[in-house]
């Protein structure tokens, strides 16, 4: 059975631009997949290698806008390293509930049925989708193993989709039933409240681990923990198989027909408290990792969306979110060091969440901004790795609130640490791992997300 594939109308403009350039010109294919449909809402052109310029040394490349390559002269050019670092960090951009469905190429010639051609494409996927799946937490994959290929032939204008299995060792590109529409979307508001989640306790036997093996152990809990929810969509527990809209069309005028074509709802995520066996064990605690506060999700889910979908849109969001702005603050650190034993308190920030709206769409992408930075640098990166224009006062820069620098100096002067029944405490160093503040549906929330780390 063929697989049915929708993209949006309005990005094959922008695709026949690219098609134009001398030589192929390599991307990814983001989007929405269900059982049997893939929804496609946007190509991102992978930004190719900077040229040395002409009497520049090795650590002079002058301009790199200037000298970026455009195209390359022959597919085999495309190099998988180029693809896959580009997905990875175009996945930490994707709400929860959109992937990379696989690659697209402009250019010359009959790219997805010759040969030749057709290995390089098929290769270049099986390499995408094992380097995604090195960081499960990241969900970098989509649930279908079906990637797709896309061609547009240059001069032509000739797009040609079609799919291939990456689960299957002897997998042929199948023909899929492709065609341009205009896609509509729902919305999905939701947040995590992080004081759900027990401490992380710093005993003896894990005191000399690392700060980033420490945070790895809280997000594993995050992500336990929002697996198991329950989400109540507008208040109302529905069946997994119900669909999210269930408007009789064929009862409503036409304005209410398009009033009902992009609907909103809001989702309340229910953490199951799970105690578990009691632990009797008395063990020595130098201190505790507590990750405190709320995080803000918006996804968007196509029309035909179940109850089911909608959920687990919402859940890998958050997941993603979490584990982005975590592993992007750990490759920010210069060392692992939390402090010295002199300093009370040292606060890492960080990069909060803002949202990026496509242009011709409803579905808005992230970006993630460190302390300093504004929305301009967040333009910088759609603009590099989504390849969109859009102007600063699209970018919703409230969507996360920024730290209450009061609630942080109450944090820095009233910690006390945590207790210890077998031995006194004779000085405190403290640590405080801020996250970020975040701002909520219809008002801003100036309540900050802290992980704080206490040490004896």
């Amino acid at each position: 059975m063929r697989r049915t594939v929708v993209a949006e109308e309005k990005i094959l403009p922008e695709l026949v631009r690219l098609g134009k350039v001398d030589g192929y010109i390599p991307g990814l294919i983001i989007g929405q997949c269900s059982e049997s449909r893939d929804f496609i809402v946007h190509f991102a052109k992978t930004p190719l290698p900077i040229e040395k310029a002409d009497g520049l040394g090795d650590d002079e490349i002058g301009d790199g806008k200037k000298n970026q390559k455009k195209s390359v002269p022959n597919l085999s050019d495309i190099k998988e390293s180029w693809v896959v670092d580009h997905a990875k960090e175009v996945t930490r951009m994707l709400p929860g509930g959109m992937w990379v469905l696989g690659l697209f190429v402009a250019g010359p010639g009959d790219v997805l049925s010759n040969s030749a051609t057709q290995s390089k494409v098929t290769s270049l996927l099986q390499g995408l989708t094992k380097a995604l799946e090195k960081n499960p937490n990241l969900l970098g994959n989509s649930p279908s193993s079906e990637k797709l290929a896309l061609h547009l032939a240059s001069g032509t204008n000739k797009v040609t989709c079609m799919s291939y299995d990456v689960a299957k060792t002897a997998a042929q590109l199948r023909t899929t039933d492709f065609k341009f529409v205009s896609l509509k979307w729902h919305q999905l508001d939701s947040q995590y409240d992080c004081d759900l989640q027990p401490p992380l306790l710093i005993t003896d036997q894990v005191a000399s681990h690392s700060l980033r093996r420490h945070l790895q152990d809280i997000l594993e809990m995050v992500v336990s923990g929002v697996q198991k929810s329950l989400c109540v969509i507008d208040g109302v527990m529905r069946d997994d198989d119900e669909p999210l809209d269930k408007t009789d069309n064929s009862k409503c005028s036409k304005a209410d027909k398009k009033a009902q074509e992009s609907k909103m709802y809001q989702v309340n995520l229910y953490i199951p408290n799970e105690l578990g066996e009691i632990d009797t064990t008395v063990n020595s605690v130098q201190g505790e990792i507590k990750c405190t506060g709320v995080l803000a999700s918006r996804v968007f889910v196509h029309q035909k969306a179940t109850i089911a979908e909608a959920s687990k849109a919402v859940r890998e969001d958050i997941i993603r979110s979490f584990a982005a702005r975590l592993e992007m603050h750990l490759d920010s650190l210069v060392e692992e060091e939390i402090g010295s034993p002199e300093e009370k308190m040292v606060v890492h920030e960080p990069p909060r969440r803002v949202l990026i709206p496509l242009p011709y769409s409803k579905v808005a992408l992230s970006d993630y901004l460190f302390p300093g930075e504004g929305p301009s640098e967040a333009l910088v990166s759609i603009l590099d790795l989504i390849g969109v224009k859009v102007s600063e006062s699209a970018v919703y820069k409230d969507f996360e609130g920024q730290p209450d620098q009061g609630d942080l100096y109450n944090l820095t002067t009233n910690v006390d640490p945590p207790k210890n029944d077998e031995s006194s405490v004779s000085s405190t160093s403290h640590s405080l791992f801020l996250l970020s503040g975040i701002g909520i549906a219809f008002f801003i929330l100036l309540a900050s997300l802290f992980i704080q780390f206490y040490m004896k």
